[in-house]
C-alpha cells in the first residue's frame, strides 16, 4: 500500500497519521484517459506494379474507367497520372493508388519534361487560387459578377499549354 503513517500523540494516547493526506474532492465521473499512440508517421509504399510509365484503369471519379499513364509517385501518397489531354481527355490528376488498377502494359517515359513534372509535383500546384470578397454596401449590390479570382500563374499557364 503505501508509506507507513507517523505516530503522534494526543493527550493520553498514540496514533498513527498518514504522512500524506488523502484527496479532499474527488470527481463524480471517472474520465477516462486517451490512450498514447505509438505510431509514427510513415511514408506510403506503393504498390510494386504501379511503376511511372505504367498504363493504369482509373476506378473512381469523373474518369472512371478510363486508361491514363503513371507519372510519378507524389509525396502526399497519391499518384499522378495523365491521359494525355489530347488522346481522351484526362488531364493532369492526383489519384489516390487505392482507385487504380494496374495493367501489364507501359510506356516509356523519355520525352518528358522534368522541370514540369517538379512543377506539378509540388504541394501547392492543384489547389485552388484564392477569391478577395467584397465588403459591405458593394458586395450586397454587386452579388451577380463573378468573384475575382488571383491564381498563382502556375496553373493557369499550365491549363492554357494542357494540349501539349
Amino acid at each position: 500500500m503505501s508509506a507507513p503513517g507517523q505516530t503522534k500523540k494526543f493527550g493520553k494516547g498514540e496514533r498513527t497519521v498518514p504522512t500524506k493526506k488523502a484527496q479532499k474532492w474527488y470527481p463524480v465521473d471517472d474520465e477516462p484517459q486517451p490512450k498514447k499512440v505509438r505510431k509514427s508517421v510513415n511514408p506510403a509504399k506503393p504498390r510494386a506494379s504501379l511503376q511511372p510509365g505504367t498504363i493504369l484503369i482509373l476506378l473512381a471519379g469523373r474518369f472512371r474507367g478510363k486508361r491514363v499513364v503513371l507519372l510519378k509517385h507524389l509525396p502526399q501518397g497519391v499518384l499522378l497520372v495523365t491521359g494525355p489531354y489530347k488522346l481522351n481527355g484526362v488531364p493532369l490528376r492526383r489519384v489516390n493508388a487505392r482507385y487504380v488498377i494496374a495493367t501489364s502494359a507501359s510506356v516509356k517515359l523519355t520525352g518528358l519534361d522534368e522541370k514540369t513534372l517538379e512543377k506539378v509535383s509540388q504541394p501547392g500546384y492543384f489547389t485552388a487560387g484564392k477569391t478577395t470578397e467584397k465588403k459591405g454596401e458593394e458586395a450586397f449590390f454587386k452579388q451577380g459578377e463573378a468573384p475575382e479570382v488571383c491564381t498563382t500563374g502556375i496553373l493557369g499557364a499550365d491549363k492554357r499549354n494542357k494540349g501539349q
